[in-house]
């Protein structure tokens, strides 16, 4: 009986593993176009989500109660203060849920005060479109539309080095 308890949980160890590189390998990364997607601006007022060309864009996906996501803000707020308008855009895509989504994010905004603008994906469509596994993750599109990075963990968007890539894309 041991026996068949063994073989049975190494058969479904391999078939996770095997599911789990299976859609580690589909998710779009370096090369792929971006996927599209339609999101709600958290205010009227912000920029539309609507095309990734022209410009260099990078989608931030994050939450309020993400603690890494928390201490990654001032930084990239700084970075969105410091790239050049005309050739680049930061979205940030909260994948905070549930009731009050509005006044929630913009608590939050009051604690750790940005400028860029939020869109919310409250059902995770946008996060399940890039197959974010973690929080923060952050792409980088290029002017054409295809992605040519992923951020995955909290970065240093003040970090020279980092700064100097986006800068010669």
């Amino acid at each position: 009986m041991k026996t068949r308890h063994w073989i049975f949980l190494i058969i479904a160890g391999i078939a996770l593993f095997a599911m789990s590189a299976f859609y580690y390998a589909s998710r779009p990364g370096k090369g792929d176009i971006a996927p599209v997607l339609e999101l709600q601006p958290l205010h009227a007022s912000e920029a539309k989500l609507e095309h990734f060309q022209g410009k260099i864009t990078l989608l931030h996906f994050w939450a309020t109660w993400c603690g890494p996501c928390q201490g990654e803000i001032p930084s990239l707020e700084k970075l969105y203060q410091t790239l050049p308008a005309e050739q680049f855009q930061l979205f940030a895509v909260s994948e905070d849920t549930g009731e009050h989504l509005k006044e929630k994010i913009e608590w939050f905004q009051k604690q750790i005060p940005f400028s860029f603008p939020v869109f919310v994906d409250p059902q995770g469509k946008a996060a399940d479109a890039y197959a974010i596994f973690a929080l923060p993750e952050t792409i980088v599109i290029d002017r054409s539309g295809t992605i040519v990075k992923r951020f995955e963990g909290a970065q240093d968007w003040n970090d020279e080095k980092l700064v100097q890539y986006l800068l010669g894309l």
